[in-house]
């Protein structure tokens, strides 16, 4: 999403896994967008965000990961 957003927007990347965050800022710096991306750890049942937070919420391969996807992406909704 950052190569499509570009400069403009925000992109915020989280997962609860720090060493899927390692991976995501090497490959974030090697394609130059180490400086427009956060990327933390977060628990996707609960999101810090406020409500309506968010243009769109982008998940790639967690739901079938989850033990309660549908939990999940409510709290998706909320943010959003």
């Amino acid at each position: 999403f950052a190569s499509i957003v570009g400069r403009s927007a925000s992109v915020i990347a989280i997962d609860s896994a720090k060493g899927i965050l390692e991976d995501a800022r090497r490959a974030l710096a090697a394609r130059g967008f180490e400086d427009g991306v956060v990327v933390e750890v977060g628990d996707v049942y609960d999101l810090k965000y406020d409500d309506d937070s968010f243009d769109v919420v982008h998940a790639h391969q967690v739901l079938q990961h989850l033990s309660d996807p549908v939990a999940a992406l409510k709290e998706m909704r909320r943010v959003c």
